[in-house]
């Protein structure tokens, strides 16, 4: 022991950029698409910025109607960017004969409505009370549904009315493009509205 000693300063610095890994995905035209790629760095937190995000549509292939691409990069606290990578979501046909159309109303079953727990759209029973087409269990609305790829419209007709029962007939329709032609799927929903409640009657206290 010579009685010396010495100190320094170490600077540590981070120069390595993020490891960022997309995948492939297929899913259903009504599901969650927003799947993130896995991404980690090496001495501190990262986060995903979005470079580009588009889709295809796919003609005449039989599973898959349309690509969504979405390019990811990852970024580290330093500024380190990671190599682009592409996360691809395959959107598959929908069968529209898989779509579960809303039951009918009818006095014959007892499932009717009666005049006081319907409301109106338009001169027709609304459909928040009689009901939506759903497929995979996720509502469909009326008019284009973009990333399904279809076209959903209904027709209602007053068949009779007798005070305030009436009964309808709603004519739901699918259009699907496929391949340069249409497939179409029809179903006809029938709506009856009876007067079942007895009338009530208010006695006035005698004088």
């Amino acid at each position: 022991n010579n009685g010396n000693s010495c100190w320094g300063n170490i600077e540590v610095e981070d120069k390595m950029a993020p490891v960022i890994s997309c995948s492939v995905f297929e899913v259903e035209c009504v599901a969650d698409m927003n799947f993130e790629p896995t991404h980690s760095d090496n001495c501190s937190e990262s986060e995903l910025i979005v470079l580009d995000d588009y889709s295809e549509k796919v003609i005449c292939d039989n599973f898959i109607q349309r690509i969504k691409y979405t390019e990811y990069a990852a970024v580290d606290e330093h500024g380190n960017i990671s190599m682009p990578c592409v996360q691809e979501v395959r959107i598959l046909i929908p069968d529209i004969s898989s779509i579960v159309f809303p039951p009918s109303y009818e006095l014959m079953n007892s499932s009717n409505l009666t005049c006081t727990n319907v409301s109106f759209e338009n001169g027709f029973p609304s459909l928040e009370d009689t009901g939506l087409p759903s497929y995979q269990n996720i509502e469909l609305m009326p008019g284009i549904n973009e990333l399904c790829d279809i076209f959903l419209e209904y027709e209602d007709i007053l068949v009779n009315q007798s005070g305030c029962g009436r009964k309808y007939m709603r004519t739901w329709r699918v259009y699907q493009e496929f391949c340069h032609d249409f497939r179409v799927e029809d179903h006809v929903q029938v709506i009856e509205i009876e007067d079942t409640e007895d009338p009530l009657i208010n006695c006035p206290e005698p004088t």
